[in-house]
């Protein structure tokens, strides 16, 4: 529109040598008479009113038009004649004196120049065929500041209805655009090749930016299409393997039924003779191969690597069922074995699982869909080569185009649980491949069972005492740990005596490490080995100095249900202790298992979380639990229900498992199933020695350190726990029986809340204190 304003001007600027407008001056005065009679026009027409008083309408009164009864007429006579093409009149008037007031100095005109007479009745056809254009578009009359008028005007009107009768409504509206462009041309230096030239450039990258945008899409269906029939052709195909798998597990059933019972046998009569029983597991008939053992000298009950890493890129690992019952759990034996014989638990007490839910395929690939495409709004581009169904979250490997961070990813974890409908998400890095795994909470979530695990492979092939098995990983693979247990004393509830505990396993580690020096061995697995080939070997006790015949040390697992309530009592023991056993008695046989459900700094030292390498977190409420229980964030991500990630000794990676569930009726099957057999046989001198040091402690306390802590009250006149724990450095449990004995002695006054107590002796008790302290020496 610019350029078509500068293209009039200048050609009006040329044209402008009428023969009585030569001198300048004369030009000049035009021009300013033009602008004035453009402006006066212009106004009239913004101020136009439909009830001034004009030629069309006698009325009396003032007219409410800025430039008066001229005005009225004026803009009352061009909209009825033109319409709203009447607001281009001023605009022409404008451009007309424009041109005069810079026009050229020559008296002569420019070579090639239309006359003005030309131009002036170009202009006229513009005019007249835009008011036809809108009589066409606009028929009827419109409503106008209360008043109603033709769109074109009654000149526009009549061209408009004329021309409809000959050519038609398109004939009339092409041969008003075709008015409209000659008359441009005539009046102006207005030129299409121009106007192609200055939108060559433009529209050219406009059609190259239109030609790459439908090359990438028709790429990236192509792409699509590949991907979808890749993942549908391994997903079949790995649905015809777990036939085949679960077709062999049903053909070798009764095989592995047969080594059951043999082997349940051998542990019986390993039983009866009270030897050590030997590990079974690796030699039962049936057993799997060197790769099953493979799978659990991992910890992860995988074979080789890990199934994100299988064969096959975009290889989807389906979730496996684990294979049929190949050896039952082992049970909690008392200490000592019972004389007679013993059977294993059946698999059969725990309840069946339910059949396999089947695999969406659609719904896993409409899911990747939805996360490339979410991913690519935020300018990540990449592409989820992988799918791994699981029984509770599915993995999509997503692998980042180049030069996409693994942060930027990390930060859209919301987003892309508002685009799934997720609960939460979990990212993480796929060990040994450049892509990253998204774990998405399945919408139909399974349960997975202990007996599951229990009859897996990876479970029949621990060669430990016994096999913890955790649950399933993400993929559905059976995940299993060794734990070495033996129970010698019943649950214990009472603080006070569960710290005494703790010192009491201290103390038998320290004998244990006296033993295993005398026979010149390093731990309880070497000790045990070689009883069974050197069963009459022998000791001299410390205290009576006689020979005692050596036995195998049992395994022992400490487990500690709330640390927290622990940590409140006596908080510098449980430390001590735990730290000494957590640092030391693996390698004797003893075993630490803490759980608390308050993870805080307080309650998981620093020294504690150093000497526990292998932890599990279940879901917290917060990422700085997750820190504090595994030094990094994940479990806030965790789903529940058994959701939980493992951290094993010597690895800095996480491994994501679903907990198996154990209803009530399958733990109280499987303890009528122990009851029956024989009555437990408990190791009491545990709590003996806890009950010893109790009742003695009134004695212990009256020494040097209680006489300290009475001078301590009586000289400062404060008495309380706190206060003796600070100044003489003791334990809370100790501190707090200090007290409560000088409370018996009549030394302090009753507790009063937070307040501290009384002090109801005098400096005189402290000499007679001391006169007793003598006569005692």
């Amino acid at each position: 529109m610019i350029g078509w304003l500068r293209d009039l001007i200048e050609g009006h600027r040329e044209s402008m040598s009428w023969r009585g407008l030569r001198e300048p001056r004369l030009g000049e005065m035009a021009g300013v008479l033009l602008l004035a009679a453009g402006a006066l026009l212009a106004v009239s027409l913004l101020t136009y009113h439909p009830d001034d008083p004009s030629w069309w309408v006698e009325r009396t009164g003032k007219p409410l038009n800025w430039i008066g009864p001229v005005g009225a007429n004026i803009s009352r006579g061009a909209f009825e004649s033109l319409g709203f093409a009447a607001i281009a009149l001023p605009l022409a008037l404008m451009i007309f004196s424009w041109a005069l007031l810079r026009g050229s100095r020559s008296p002569a005109p420019s070579r090639g120049a239309e006359p003005a007479w030309a131009r002036a009745v170009g202009l006229i056809v513009v005019l007249l065929a835009f008011a036809v254009l809108l009589s066409a578009f606009f028929p009827g009359e419109m409503e106008f500041r209360g008043d109603t008028m033709a769109a074109g005007g009654l000149i526009g009107a009549a061209i408009a209805r004329l021309a409809e009768e000959q050519v038609g409504w398109f004939g009339a509206i092409i041969g008003a655009a075709c008015g409209i462009a000659l008359g441009l041309i005539f009046s102006t230096r207005f030129s299409f090749a121009v106007v192609g030239a200055l939108t060559a450039r433009p529209m050219r990258h406009l059609s190259q930016s239109l030609r790459v945008r439908w090359a990438r899409f028709r790429e990236a269906r192509r792409k699509e299409k590949m991907r979808r029939a890749v993942l549908r052709k391994h997903l079949r195909e790995q649905r015809r393997r777990q036939k085949q798998e679960l077709r062999r597990e049903r053909d070798g059933e009764a095989e592995q039924a047969d080594g059951l019972r043999s082997a349940s046998s051998r542990s019986a009569a390993s039983h009866a003779g009270g030897a050590p029983r030997p590990s079974s597991r690796a030699s039962l008939p049936g057993s799997p191969d060197e790769e099953g053992k493979r799978m659990q000298a991992d910890g992860s009950g995988r074979s080789g690597q890990s199934p994100r890493a299988g064969e096959g890129a975009g290889t989807p690992v389906l979730p496996r069922r684990a294979p049929g019952p190949a050896q039952p759990p082992l049970p909690l034996s008392p200490h000592p074995p019972p004389a007679g014989s013993f059977s294993l638990p059946s698999i059969d007490l725990l309840a069946p699982p339910p059949a396999e839910s089947p695999v969406n395929e659609r719904e896993l690939i409409e899911r990747a869909r939805l996360m490339s495409d979410k991913l690519r709004e935020f300018a990540v581009e990449g592409q989820v080569v992988q799918i791994h169904p699981g029984p509770v979250v599915t993995t999509y490997e997503f692998k980042p185009e180049p030069g996409v961070k693994y942060s930027r990813i990390l930060s859209l974890v919301d987003d892309l649980c508002l685009a799934l409908k997720a609960e939460s998400i979990r990212v993480d890095r796929v060990a040994g491949k450049s892509t990253v795994g998204v774990e998405v909470p399945n919408v139909l979530k399974e349960t997975i069972h202990l007996r599951d695990v229990i009859g897996s492979t990876a479970f029949a092939a621990s060669r430990s005492r016994l096999t913890l098995a955790l649950g399933k990983t993400i993929d559905g693979e059976p995940y299993v740990t060794d734990l070495e247990p033996h129970l010698l004393i019943p649950v214990v509830t009472d603080m006070k005596k569960a710290a005494a505990a703790l010192k009491w396993a201290v103390r038998e580690m320290e004998i244990r490490y006296r033993t295993l020096a005398t026979t010149g061995v390093r731990n309880i697995e070497q000790f045990n080995t070689l009883l069974r080939h050197e069963p009459n070997r022998t000791r001299r006790n410390e205290k009576t100095g006689a020979e005692e015949p050596l036995r195998p040390l049992p395994y022992i697992v400490v487990v500690i249900d709330e640390l927290a309530d622990l940590m409140m009592v006596a908080s510098v023991e449980v430390e001590e202790s735990i730290t000494r056993l957590a640092q030391m008695a693996r390698a004797v046989g003893i075993h630490l298992v803490l759980a608390t459900q308050r993870p805080s700094v307080d309650v998981i030292t620093g020294i504690i979380k150093a000497n526990f390498p292998a932890r599990i977190a279940f879901r917290v409420s917060q990422k700085v639990d997750s820190r504090t229980i595994l030094d990094t964030g994940g479990a806030e991500a965790l789903l529940g229900s058994g959701d939980l990630l493992f951290l094993p000794p010597g690895s800095s990676r996480l491994i994501r498992v679903h907990g198996a569930l154990v209803t009530e009726p399958e733990t109280c099957r499987i303890v009528d199933f122990l009851k029956k057999q024989a009555t437990p046989s408990y190791n009491t001198s545990v709590l003996q020695d806890a009950e010893e040091e109790e009742a003695d402690s009134h004695d212990a306390e009256r020494d040097e350190m209680y006489r300290q802590a009475v001078r301590l009250v009586v000289t400062t006149g404060q008495a309380s726990v706190s206060h003796l724990q600070r100044r003489l450095r003791l334990g809370y449990a100790r501190a707090a029986r200090i007290v409560d004995m000088m409370e018996d002695e009549g030394i302090v006054g009753p507790g009063e809340g937070a307040k501290p107590r009384e002090v109801l002796v005098g400096p005189e008790f402290l000499e007679r204190l001391g006169q007793i302290a003598e006569e005692g020496g």
